[in-house]
């Protein structure tokens, strides 16, 4: 099985290698690719805080979106995308 990924994810995935962090599909997208059907949005996740990921992503072309600190969970965009 092979996902094809957006240009905006593969710039994400290597700002986190800069940090010698990975980012690793999952969900509806994995589930999509398998099955065969289109997928529309990526959930990812990785091993760094948000405090990390968010100074990570300054004077990028993303955007955090914090949805749960507790949890850890938020929305990263991309505005070139």
């Amino acid at each position: 099985m092979k996902i094809s990924i957006s240009a905006s994810l593969y710039k994400l995935a290597k700002l986190f290698k800069k940090k010698h962090a990975k980012l690793f599909l999952i969900g509806g997208c994995v589930r999509n690719a398998i099955i065969g059907i289109p997928c529309f949005d990526v959930d990812i996740c990785g091993w760094l805080k948000l405090d990390e990921v968010e100074e990570l992503l300054k004077d990028t072309e993303f955007s955090l979106n914090i949805k749960n600190e507790t949890l850890g969970t938020a929305d990263i965009t991309c505005e070139n995308s």
